[in-house]
């Protein structure tokens, strides 16, 4: 099996953007990422399905909220060089979404609260 797609956010001391580096093996893309209401609405919405997982939040997000909030990270993280990357990805090496699989997991965290 080859390499794994490796993404980091660097901060590059300028308070809107951050450096997002992703690479596979040899292969390196960089793009800056603006920080701007999306990412606030991003990162809310993953505070509030930690506050769930934790037990701090009763409102359980729908299979349909987090395959769209998958959707919007991704879309937001992979953009330009780093969508690049990721279309040069070998068929096969990446999983798909499964709304079963995430209705199975908020079940089985539900148990455990």
């Amino acid at each position: 099996m080859g390499a794994q797609l490796e993404l980091f956010l660097l901060d590059h001391r300028k308070s809107d953007d951050v450096i997002a580096l992703g690479r596979r093996g040899a292969d390196t893309a960089i793009e800056h990422i603006a920080i701007d209401g999306e990412l606030k609405q991003l990162a809310d919405f993953g505070h509030s399905l930690g506050a769930y997982l934790t037990g701090n939040h009763s409102s359980r997000p729908t299979p349909q909220e987090l395959m769209a909030f998958g959707g919007r990270l991704f879309h937001f993280l992979f953009r330009g060089a780093l969508k690049s990357l990721y279309d040069r990805l070998p068929v096969g090496a990446v999983s798909k979404p499964d709304p079963q699989a995430y209705a199975r997991f908020l079940a089985a965290m539900e148990k455990m609260r």
